[in-house]
């Protein structure tokens, strides 16, 4: 499988904690300081399905967003790169002001609701002094480490509940974040401890994972908890991955992996929703990253085994849109501009193969396909293939800084934004990402392999290259 770069949300999150018997509007307005463009997002963390609400920012950085809520709730908050969570509740009246490469940093609130929203300010520099760098932590032997997490998990639920201002509902809900934290980092530990130990072949011991026994894998309300979606998923991946080492017939199929995952996903839970989450989870991240060849008996089977309409809907709808990305379909026209501002459409290149690259400076698996791309061009340059790079960078000065040192020898052009025509017609969701196209603009592989691999020997077999 390939290795990629997701964007993954923070590890620290909380789920909805009271209720009211309508909607009420909540506010949440301020300023961001030197902003990197012109938009700023909110998402619900409660909800796995929910798309991010996004405002624009005025002239002077301004922005209000105003939501009606039913249920008090947390959220992610996104500028660029930065992010942040915020606490919102019927009838709140959050405000901040902040420069904006500071976002991710901690936030000085006014207004209805500020209380709680300091307090996790506060809780995360709390955790950063309490939890060790990850390369002490996985670093520690088996028995260590067990005591170490068992030690951090008592401190925090200790300050939770040392907290006067803080209703007993919502640090009972504190505490199970905590909880599926520790949880979390227990899950990790073989993987990590290989890494940070040097390790290859470390095995925890037999009853290691004895833990998730304990565990309350059957609340439904559970599933509001990012914490517990995100121990669900990775129990269901390790119990997966134990099934792909001790069974071949998953490591000789295409689909091993997803299939592994799957069957531990079905088996894992007993809870239907759970399970149906879990089974979603799988689908999801497939057709996220890797499209639907030779999906169709598994998305079958998901329909009939998840209880959950919601989930099956937006499987469902992304296993149509990959239908019009199979090979043969046509590519959809874009227009993007140059550094210079030059524009180029898909279509200016109407008789020639084209390979495209969407990535971004931040991105490190990107940035290491560089020097492949380099001698792809390089090897290709009396070939009859375009070769263009495109970024979805939101910061546009980082692009211009890289692209004015790197003068790569290929075009490249600026998306800005991973909400835009190339990324949403191709199903984008991790990058890089290499698309090849036919002379006409048809598909030949929406999710092509990268210039590290076999590509150059794909395209020199392709007809009038």
């Amino acid at each position: 499988m390939k290795h990629i770069l997701l964007l993954l949300p923070l590890s620290i999150l909380l789920f909805i904690t009271s209720c009211t018997n309508k909607p009420v509007t909540a506010f949440v307005s301020g300023v961001i300081l030197n902003p990197v463009n012109d938009v700023i997002s909110l998402i619900d963390l409660s909800d796995e399905l929910f798309q991010s609400d996004t405002a624009y920012l005025d002239e002077n950085g301004n922005f209000e967003f105003n939501m009606e809520l039913d249920d008090a709730g947390f959220y992610m908050i996104r500028h660029g790169r930065k992010r942040n969570i915020l606490y919102l509740a019927p009838g709140d009246k959050l405000k901040f002001e902040v420069e904006a490469e500071n976002l991710g940093d901690n936030l000085n609130f006014s207004g209805t609701g500020q209380d709680i929203n300091v307090f996790l300010m506060n809780e995360k520099t709390f955790l950063a002094e309490l939890k060790p760098a990850n390369d002490l932590l996985y670093g520690l032997n088996e028995e260590l480490f067990i005591r170490k997490t068992a030690d951090i998990l008592k401190s925090w639920q200790d300050y939770i509940n040392e907290q006067e201002n803080l209703s007993a509902e919502f640090k009972e809900t504190e505490s199970t974040v905590a909880l599926y934290d520790w949880a979390l980092t227990r899950i990790y530990y073989q993987d990590a401890h290989r890494y940070f130990a040097d390790e290859d072949s470390f095995k925890v011991s037999d009853n290691y994972y004895s833990f998730v026994d304990d565990l309350d894998l059957n609340k439904t309300e559970l599933l509001r908890l990012h914490n517990f979606r995100n121990f669900i998923q990775h129990n269901y991946t390790r119990i997966g991955n134990e099934m792909y080492t001790a069974d071949s017939n998953y490591a000789n199929n295409d689909l091993g992996e997803i299939l592994s995952n799957y069957e531990a996903a079905k088996s894992a839970y007993n809870n239907s929703d759970i399970k149906s989450y879990a089974l979603f989870k799988v689908m999801k991240d497939q057709l996220d990253y890797y499209g639907i060849k030779d999906m169709n008996e598994l998305y079958q089977n998901f329909l009939s085994d998840c209880n959950n309409e919601s989930y099956k809907n937006y499987i469902t709808e992304k296993y149509e849109k990959w239908l019009t990305i199979e090979p043969g379909k046509l590519a959809e026209d874009f227009t993007y501009p140059d550094m210079d501002g030059n524009e180029f459409s898909l279509s200016d290149f109407k008789g020639k193969y084209v390979y495209l690259d969407v990535w971004a400076t931040w991105c490190g698996p990107c940035k290491l396909e560089i020097p492949h791309l380099d001698t792809l061009v390089n090897d290709l340059k009396e070939n009859n293939v375009e070769i263009i790079s495109i970024s979805v960078d939101e910061d546009k000065e980082a692009w211009v800084e890289m692209i004015s040192s790197d003068q790569p020898a290929w075009l490249q052009l600026y998306a800005g934004s991973w909400n835009t025509a190339v990324a949403n017609f191709f199903q984008i969701r991790s990058i890089p990402r290499f698309i090849l196209l036919d002379r006409d603009g048809k598909i030949i592989d929406a999710n092509a392999q990268r210039p590290s691999e076999n590509i150059r020997d794909q395209i020199l077999a392709l007809e009038g290259i």
